[in-house]
Order: structure tokens, then sequence, then C-alpha cells
């Protein structure tokens, strides 16, 4: 197949920030085809395995999900099976740049997906979230999502998820700063780690939304994105899909979805908080974030 010639959407962010449901909204209100849980089952034939028993899928995403997974075959799915095709099999640490050999892969079957559904492709990978450009520059006409949630939320619910899916909060749950050394107290401080995990991720945000611009790069905030969700549809469907969209019709058919934002732990948050201050106190940068 040649390049892909429509538009790419590509849902990134530190993990827990909101990506599952920006990438749910966005597959249920904008004409796009998206990597589904059939091809987890079909993993290295995932284009064929869809054009026989996608008629059968149903298209319609839901807004159910457990931690980033979602359930029946038809619903969203990361693919991260098919991204270690060519980002390699540690999703903990990507590698510093694409082989000549993978960025042609990459090319050739986004372009033969694009080929196959003559739609503009939807795909939401947190794992992607500190080296977009890697994508960005194999795929001309791919353009980022970057959801962002405030650090302090974040820092709590990524702990939670250590918790709760690696069933130990000093296990780590999505990328790190690969450049983290502990420097609190203990050796092993979970939230240090994480919070510098978060950071790590507001940095590299930061530094791909200078280095791709505006027209390929949109921050996403994941407070005002609850409070307005139609807003940001209508932006990606008319900005970087060129659609005409009924901005009425959007917004009473998208209501705003309650933000997640609660204090879970009063003495856990007070950590987190603080143990914030000092790593930005050492490491200062902007606070200021903006769509």
């Amino acid at each position: 197949a040649p390049a892909p010639s429509r538009p790419i959407l590509l849902v990134v962010g530190a993990p827990r920030s909101g990506t599952t449901l920006l990438e749910q909204v966005l597959a249920r209100h904008l004409p796009v085809a998206y990597f589904n849980n059939l091809t987890a089952l079909f993993p290295r034939a995932p284009i064929v395995a869809n054009r026989l028993f996608g008629r059968w899928l149903g298209s319609a995403a839901t807004y159910d999900s457990f931690y980033g997974r979602t359930a029946g075959f038809g619903q969203p799915n990361d693919a991260l099976h098919l991204w270690d095709r060519w980002l390699g099999p540690d999703r903990y640490a990507l590698p510093a740049r694409l082989t000549p050999s993978a960025r042609a892969a990459l090319r050739r079957f986004f372009g033969a997906y694009d080929a196959a559904f003559g739609r503009p492709l939807l795909n939401k990978n947190n794992a992607l979230a500190p080296r977009v450009e890697l994508v960005t520059e194999a795929l001309p006409t791919a353009h980022v999502l970057f959801a962002w949630r405030d650090p302090a939320y974040t820092v709590q619910s990524i702990v939670t998820a250590r918790r709760t899916i690696q069933g130990d909060a000093t296990r780590p749950y999505g990328v790190g700063d690969p450049d983290y050394a502990p420097g609190g107290a203990a050796p092993h401080d979970y939230i240090e780690e994480v919070c510098a995990q978060v950071l790590y991720h507001q940095r590299r945000m930061r530094e791909q939304a200078q280095a791709l611009g505006p027209q390929r790069m949109t921050i996403v905030p994941y407070e005002a994105f609850c409070a307005a969700p139609h807003e940001l549809v209508a932006r990606g469907g008319r900005d970087v899909l060129g659609l005409s969209i009924d901005a009425d019709r959007l917004r009473g058919a998208l209501p705003p979805f309650g933000c997640r934002n609660r204090v879970h732990d009063a003495a856990e948050w007070g950590r987190i908080i603080a143990t914030l201050d000092r790593l930005r106190a050492a490491s200062p940068m902007p606070t200021a974030v903006t769509g």
C-alpha cells in the first residue's frame, strides 16, 4: 500500500490522564476507524480479521473501561501488540530512534489500514507519550492529542493503579522517568518515583509541543475536556479531519462528564503535594498548560 493519505489521530498522555475516555468519545462521535479488541486475537493479521468479521462487531464505542481496558471485540484497544512490531517489546523503554526498516514498516502498515477501511485512523497509546515524535516523523499525516491532567491527581491515580493492577504500589505502572534517581529519605519512595514520572511526562509534553507546533499537536486538559467534551470533538473534526460540524447537535449529544479529581487519602495526598513541590523546586518549569 502507499503511505497513508488520511489523518491519523494519536491520543497519548501520562497514565491515568483521561486518554481512554478521550479516545472513546472521539471514536463514538467522529467518522474514524480505530484499532479494536479483535486485533488482539489476530495480532499478525488485524486488517484481514476486521475485513472478515468487522461487520458483526458494531462501531459505537462505549464509555466503559477498567484502567484503560475495554470489553467487547468492537471496542477500542491500545493495540500495544501492534506497536511492538516497530518499537520493540519493552513498553517501558522506547528506542531513541526508529530504524529505517521500522519506519518503512510502520508507514506501510498504516497505509494498508488506510486503504482497507477508507477512514481516518484513531489510536490511543500512552507508551508513545514521551517519544511521540518518533511516529510523527514516520507518519506525516499524524496529529497528536496529548491529554494532560492535574499532576497531583494523576500521581494519586497512578499509585492506585499500581496497587490495583500491579498488586504493589512500588511496582511501575506506565513509562517512568528514565533519569529518575531516588532523592528522598527512602531508597524506594514510590510517591517520589510517581511524582517524577508525571513531571517527566509534563516536561516531554512541552518539548514535543514546541517541536511539533499546533498544526500537529494539541494539548487536551482533562478537566476542561470533562466540562465541555463537545468542544474538543468539534475542534478535532473541523481542524484535523476537515469536517463540517453541527456544534449545537454535538453539544446535545455529548453532555459533560463528571471529573474524577477527588482526594482518596489525606495523608498520602499531603505527601504527593509536598513531593511535587520539592521536585519542582529542584528543577523548575512553567506550570500553566493550555489547550
